[in-house]
Order: structure tokens, then C-alpha cells, then sequence
């Protein structure tokens, strides 16, 4: 089956570093050390559903970012500016001399304006950045990347529930079971059960065998994994779980996917449909 790259990424804090829009030379230690700024809050999202086309109908656009200057020099900055980048553009959202600064969007026309581009132009994985620069009272110009947040474009997933579960092996043989499967994270999931043991026969905590997989836009995966954590039985999708190995109706919910136990007398493939609730 076909292979995809996983985008995963909702937020991501770049590590404590001091750059600057001049030369090194130019730029002293008490310039560095006069005034650093500080993420007070930030948050956000950019989920969504894309179309035949490519293009992203989103469902959740929203931004959180609150920043400061947490040196007791205060005085040492006269301003402090926020950006927003997409591709090689960067454009200014705000200038302030009064902190923190905050900007908080709740659409997507907020994320894209001022840009070229628009939300049409917007492609799973894309990435819109924001990062402050200071202007210090000597005139240097600082930026930290200690205040940059980036947002990755992701689709959208909401699997958790209770579902019906019918399954059938390799063999011929069929089962049901209720399922409940849970969210660790965006697009990450586990079900409560794999295999076609009734409850209570497996030695595991729950008397089943959970499995995880993942939700990337719709396309489900089943990385190698043991069998419910607790036993050495090898658990995997597709591919040693690197392919696709099931999808979700988006009309439905219904979910489909396949995956492979590992036993020393043969393995065997379980084909499983499970039906929301």
C-alpha cells in the first residue's frame, strides 16, 4: 500500500538561544543579558480535512501566544515586535512597549492575513511561525528562540468512543466484542482489544489485549507493538505497521483495519470492522 509521511507536530518551543539582526560582532554580552523575553502562554491548533483537491477545510484554527520581557532591565527595551511567517513571507502582527504582548486568533483568516497566500493555499504540513523581536533602547535589534511557536497544518481526528466491533481471522473464523477506544494524542489512539479472546481468557490487567495505532487523515496505522503490552507476541499493521493498514468512513465513523499476530505455530491476520456506538 501506498506510503504517506506522518506530519505530527502541533506545537514545538525552539530551545533557549539569542540571535540577532546585526553581525555578532556588533552584538555586546550586556546586550544579550539586558532583557530576555518569556512565553507566558501559547497554545493552538490548525485541524482540519482536505478535499480531493489537496485543499484543507478547517475545523479548529486557534492561537494563543502571550509573550514578555522577564529581565529586570526592563528599561533596556524600548519595543518589542511580534511576526508571523508562512514560507518566506513575514509579516508584523503587532509593536508594543507595554508587555506582555498578546495575540490570540480563533479562524484562519487570522493566521493568513496579511500573507499572499491564502487558507486556500494551505496544505497538510504546511507550518505558520511566530516569533517577537526587540528593539532595545541603543538601537540593536534581538530575537530569542526561546519565543518562537510554530503550527503544524494536521487533520483532523476525533475517534474516541465506544464502538461495535465484528472480526474475522485468516482461518475463516469471525468474533464481535464491544470496543472502547481512547485518545493519547492527537491522531494517537488505543483500543481497548485486539485478537478474538473472549474477555478475561488473556492474563493481561484488563483480561484483554489493547492495541495502539494512529489516525493520519483518515489512513490508520498499527506500529509494531506486543501483544497488549504483556505478552512477546508481536503486534504490527501493514509493512511492519510502516504502510497503511486501515482507513476511516468520513461519512460513517466506521472503521476498518487489519493487522497481524505473531504466534510460533503461524501467524495470523485479523481483519476487524468497528462501528461507532
Amino acid at each position: 500500500m501506498k506510503k504517506i509521511n506522518i506530519y505530527i507536530a502541533i506545537l514545538t518551543l525552539g530551545l533557549f538561544a539569542i540571535s540577532c539582526n546585526e553581525s555578532e560582532d556588533l552584538v555586546t554580552a550586556e546586550a544579550k543579558e539586558a532583557a530576555l523575553t518569556t512565553i507566558g502562554s501559547s497554545g493552538g491548533a490548525l485541524l482540519g480535512n482536505p478535499t480531493e483537491t489537496g485543499e484543507v477545510i478547517f475545523v479548529t484554527a486557534m492561537l494563543d501566544y502571550s509573550v514578555t520581557v522577564s529581565s529586570p532591565n526592563v528599561s533596556d527595551v524600548q519595543s518589542m515586535t511580534v511576526y508571523k511567517s508562512y514560507g518566506t513571507e513575514s509579516v508584523e502582527i503587532t509593536t508594543a512597549s507595554t508587555y506582555p504582548i498578546e495575540v490570540n486568533y480563533s479562524s484562519i483568516g487570522d493566521f493568513m492575513e496579511g500573507f499572499s497566500a491564502t487558507a486556500a493555499d494551505l496544505a497538510i504540513g504546511d507550518v505558520i511561525g511566530f516569533h517577537t523581536e526587540m528593539t532595545m533602547t541603543d538601537g540593536r535589534v534581538l530575537a530569542q528562540a526561546a519565543n518562537r511557536v510554530s503550527l503544524t497544518v494536521q487533520c483532523l481526528s476525533d475517534l474516541a468512543g465506544s464502538y461495535s466491533m465484528t472480526g474475522q481471522r485468516d482461518d475463516g473464523a469471525s468474533y464481535s466484542f464491544p470496543v472502547v477506544i481512547t485518545e493519547l494524542g492527537p491522531g494517537s489512539y488505543v483500543s481497548s482489544r485486539s485478537g478474538s479472546w473472549a474477555k478475561g481468557v488473556l492474563a493481561t490487567p484488563t483480561g484483554e489485549a489493547p492495541m495502539l495505532f494512529n489516525d493520519v487523515c483518515g489512513q490508520l496505522y498499527i506500529p509494531m507493538q506486543t501483544l497488549g503490552d504483556f505478552y512477546s507476541n508481536g503486534v504490527w499493521g501493514e509493512g511492519d505497521g510502516a504502510e497503511v493498514t486501515g482507513s476511516v468512513d468520513p461519512s460513517t465513523g466506521v472503521i476498518t483495519y487489519s493487522y497481524t499476530i505473531e504466534f510460533s505455530a503461524g501467524n495470523r491476520v485479523y481483519t476487524e470492522v468497528l462501528t461507532p456506538n
